[in-house]
């Protein structure tokens, strides 16, 4: 028996109502992105908090100008690696996540760049993209959620991670996002951290 409606949370049922990008352009995608980056970002505080952090990290990486940046992260929930993998079609940089490992990993694209940031984002895109875009989302009004996660940050020389736990069900084995990079962006010689 499916689980009832009441058992769902909010942020999950919001997650649910974006239809995949697979099958539109990398604008469709990007624009995507924003929507739902925007409309998160101003009705979720838990999700609000993981913008505010990845955002920084996956600007700075950008703005050093290296080929070779990679970080990886331990991801806590289905809601949590979405929103990661959000961030990363925004900026058109790289991103992998294998739910064996919880692992979700940003890396260099020879597509990224500096956008304007979700957090200073007040206003939809004036013209007129954000109405064709949320005609393929249903509306739901949009509950505020619990807390999603407490980070705690552990650092070493070849990766950075998050203790995070509860992985939700759900997630695919293995999917990432490489938009048009070769094999030699997506394996830099050697992992860095910022």
């Amino acid at each position: 028996m499916p689980p009832k409606d009441s058992n769902i949370s909010k942020l999950d049922k919001f997650l649910n109502t974006l239809r995949p990008a697979d099958s539109t352009g990398p604008e469709q995608v990007q624009i995507t992105a924003r929507y739902f980056l925007t409309s998160a970002f101003k009705e979720f505080e838990s999700i609000r908090s993981i913008i505010q952090k990845f955002e920084e990290i996956i600007v700075t990486n950008i703005k050093s100008g290296r080929n070779d940046w990679r970080i990886e992260y331990i991801y806590l929930t289905k809601s949590h690696r979405f929103v990661l993998q959000k961030l990363c079609e925004y900026y058109t940089c790289g991103y992998e996540y294998d739910q064996s490992t919880t692992v979700v990993t940003f890396f260099y694209s020879p597509l990224q760049k500096l956008q304007q940031p979700i957090s200073d984002v007040s206003q939809p895109i004036s013209d007129g993209i954000d109405q064709e875009v949320s005609k393929s989302i249903k509306e739901e009004p949009l509950v505020h959620p619990p807390t999603i996660f407490e980070p705690l940050l552990v650092s070493n020389e070849n990766i950075m991670t998050e203790d995070l736990d509860d992985l939700a069900p759900g997630l695919s084995e293995y999917e990432s996002y490489r938009p048009n990079v070769s094999m030699e962006q997506i394996q830099p010689s050697e992992s860095r951290i910022v």
